[in-house]
């Protein structure tokens, strides 16, 4: 009874419902969204340009890097060659057999530039049934196989070729007096030791009395020189196939751009 009259004299709470869409002025009113138009023909035609030009040109930079990556690595390959076959040559020379006999050695074996001699070469870099050390080799240019194909497209580059006679046949060709019977690319004993190589030069150096080098020239007190100068000059596979005339034309374009020439002089054993 006394809650009762405490709390009689109180009001009863109203509570009013305001609904937002019978407000228009009210803050809380919901404004409906514009929408964009559709693109017209005409934009979409420029944006479709737009975006052909973009892959046009996009095509031609890949397109470029990956013919600059072609003829670098072509390149690469071709002086990754060289640059061994120096290796293999300058390992052979190390090897060299001192002799007085100037048989044994020359520079001139059936034509110009190129290097025959002996050398003294362990068993297992020969055949398993040789008998000795001592070994026939060489190093000669041939245009190889390619010389025969017909045609604009033939390379006009040479390869270098490694001359080798085990040491049985070795010696059975020095008891019949003729050291290197058959030096030519065309025969069993010799294999492909560079491709691409348009230039291969043999200088003979010996020593004058000042301690500098001059030309040598064999003779019976000078069988042998002191030191050889080896000059060996790649191409990139693709300039040679466009090489107008032969390897040697130094006019040509394709061969000032794309050729290197590695030099190694390398000293001999003195008999």
């Amino acid at each position: 009874m006394l809650i009762w009259n405490s709390y009689k004299h109180l009001k009863p709470l109203r509570i009013r419902v305001i609904h937002a869409c019978s407000c228009p002025n009210s803050e809380n009113s919901v404004h409906s969204v514009k929408k964009s138009p559709a693109f017209t023909l005409l934009e979409l035609l420029v944006a479709m340009a737009v975006l052909s030009i973009l892959l046009v040109v996009l095509l031609n930079v890949v397109q470029s890097a990956a013919t600059l990556w072609r003829t670098t690595e072509n390149r690469m390959e071709t002086y990754r060659e060289a640059r061994a076959a120096l290796q293999v040559i300058s390992s052979d020379l190390a090897n060299f057999l001192p002799s007085t006999n100037t048989n044994y050695f020359s520079t001139n074996v059936s034509s110009t530039n190129q290097l025959a001699f002996l050398a003294l070469l362990p068993r297992n870099s020969q055949l398993t049934n040789s008998l000795g050390d001592v070994c026939a080799v060489g190093y000669l240019l041939d245009y190889g196989n390619q010389s025969a194909l017909a045609g604009a497209n033939r390379s006009q580059s040479y390869n270098l070729y490694r001359y080798f006679i085990e040491s049985n046949q070795t010696f059975n060709n020095l008891l019949a007096g003729n050291l290197f019977p058959d030096f030519n690319s065309s025969t069993n004993h010799s294999e492909i030791l560079a491709r691409n190589i348009i230039g291969f030069r043999v200088r003979p150096l010996a020593t004058n009395a000042s301690g500098s080098f001059t030309n040598w020239t064999q003779s019976a007190s000078d069988p042998t020189p002191d030191l050889l100068e080896i000059e060996l000059t790649a191409i990139n596979n693709e300039a040679a196939i466009r090489l107008e005339t032969n390897a040697t034309n130094t006019n040509d374009p394709n061969y000032q751009k794309n050729t290197k020439t590695f030099i190694k002089r390398i000293k001999l054993n003195s008999p």
